[in-house]
């Protein structure tokens, strides 16, 4: 029978495929069971990795108009990646910190808002190298029998968490539904001043009636796109059109 000659190269794809495999069970058995091992026994680029994509059931989302809602990160998740890609060396200081009240009118009656700010200055060994950031974030939370001013200002310093590993790389797989959800909110926050000025919304076309508008002329063109919403595509077809 003839034998199989293992190459250097097929050795060392072999090695990688298996700790890929090793850091992806690490990872499964620390985020989801709480098992915690050595960490730095893993390569930093595998470990890294897992910042790129979330798992769903770590991301949330929250409504910031309506029928828009902007997905975020669970800081659980957040933390957790942090404390994986660093095996659990990493920390920060709070430089700054200020809560404020104020009364809110809302659906139900006049609420007390906590306005939680806070400025931080944040570290992180990766691979035996320092990275540091300053990260100023935010939380607001109504006054209720669970919350207090402290509790606002835990949730600000927890958004700080997530923004830090943002900053290092997690969740781009996140981005394009980010950037969809800003885009939507900066519409819509558009047509609320329209109203207030008492001007019309600006109008979606569909590609049909879009083709309908630019069959018409130049000057109808220009006298009446302002009103219209494009497409990022459209918008594209209509430069062309009017250079």
């Amino acid at each position: 029978m003839e034998k199989k000659v293992v190459t250097k190269k097929e050795n060392t794809s072999l090695s990688q495929t298996k700790l890929a495999a090793q850091t992806k069970l690490a990872v499964n058995r620390y985020i989801q069971d709480n098992v915690i091992t050595d960490f730095s026994d893993l390569p930093v680029e595998m470990r890294m990795t897992f910042l790129q994509k979330v798992p769903k059931k770590f991301i949330k989302e929250r409504e910031i108009a309506k029928g828009i809602k902007l997905p975020y990160i669970d800081h659980f998740f957040a933390e957790r990646v942090l404390n994986f890609i660093s095996n659990f060396n990493w920390g920060s200081e709070r430089l700054n910190s200020v809560i404020e009240e104020r009364k809110v009118k809302t659906k139900s009656g006049e609420k007390t808002m906590y306005e939680a700010t806070v400025e931080m200055k944040m570290w992180i060994y990766i691979g035996g190298n320092k990275i540091e950031r300053y990260i100023a974030s935010g939380h607001n939370a109504y006054e209720n029998p669970a919350t207090t001013k402290a509790d606002a200002l835990q949730s600000a310093i927890s958004k700080a968490n997530t923004k830090f590993a943002r900053q290092l790389g997690l969740g781009a797989n996140m981005i394009p539904d980010e950037s969809d959800a800003y885009e939507k909110i900066e519409d819509y926050y558009e047509d609320l001043e329209l109203v207030k000025q008492g001007e019309k919304l600006k109008k979606e076309l569909s590609d049909k009636q879009f083709q309908y508008f630019m069959n018409q002329t130049d000057d109808y063109i220009e006298e009446h796109k302002d009103l219209i919403r494009f497409t990022p595509e459209q918008e594209k077809i209509l430069n062309e059109r009017l250079k």
